[in-house]
């Protein structure tokens, strides 16, 4: 069953999404930006992509955090053992998805390329491909 997250307006989607790159598994990484950042990332259900023009379901894995402003940040692999989320972007490891501002979200970039886990971060640049992936997961 795919996770569904209720959003009060469309000002609720996020506009800032990280590319991370890392040879590193979901949790360490997740564990290494909780220790950076003080998010607290924890494990949710997977992420479920159909892939068009097949009856194919892949899942990856996903965690969530809504901090005390209600702020929600997500991380998202963008591979798996069978797909990649996003093939434009195939050395992309990991998708942060943040409602930062973007003065915030360049603090967070900083932070997170300090791990020793986490090879390199930045900006992607939010466009239909990213927005419709994601829009399944912000839609009422």
């Amino acid at each position: 069953m795919k996770k569904k997250i209720k959003v009060s307006s469309i000002s609720d989607f996020p506009k800032n999404f990280i590319g991370i790159s890392s040879h590193f598994k979901e949790i360490q990484v997740a564990w290494s930006i909780n220790n950076l950042t003080k998010l607290n990332f924890s494990k949710t259900e997977d992420f479920h992509k159909e892939i068009k023009g097949t009856d194919a379901v892949f899942h990856f894995s996903m965690f969530r955090y809504i901090d005390d402003q209600n702020f929600k940040h997500y991380l998202i692999t963008n591979k798996n053992n069978d797909a990649i989320l996003f093939p434009r972007y195939k050395t992309i490891d990991y998708i942060f998805i943040s409602n930062v501002t973007d003065e915030k979200l360049k603090t967070i970039i900083n932070t997170i390329s300090k791990s020793k886990m986490i090879i390199g971060s930045f900006i992607l640049p939010v466009n239909n491909l990213i927005s419709k992936t994601f829009k399944d997961l912000f839609e009422d």
